[in-house]
């Protein structure tokens, strides 16, 4: 038996879903007394920052797509060694 996966399609993008997220937490962070429940909501808003910002990094004009390498020339490439340097 096959399990299918559940799939759906976002209605926001990752940013805005972030940016939400982010909001959220800060006013739950607010009302918590310091603690590890706190500093584990401020450490998710730490992770949303750097992933809000890693995002902002792939949609910058400065990145390209990759292109292909070139192979070598036939030219570029060592001659092979010669039988009579191997004797």
């Amino acid at each position: 038996m096959i399990i299918k996966r559940r799939r759906f399609k976002q209605t926001q993008s990752l940013e805005e879903r972030l940016a939400r997220d982010t909001a959220q937490l800060r006013e739950q962070a607010k009302m918590l007394p310091p603690g590890r429940v706190r500093e584990n909501v401020m450490h998710r808003i730490r992770q949303n920052e750097a992933a809000s910002h890693f995002c902002e990094l792939l949609h910058s004009p400065g990145l390209s797509p990759r292109a292909a390498p070139t192979p070598p020339s036939p030219r570029s490439r060592p001659p092979p060694p010669s039988s009579k340097a191997l004797a």
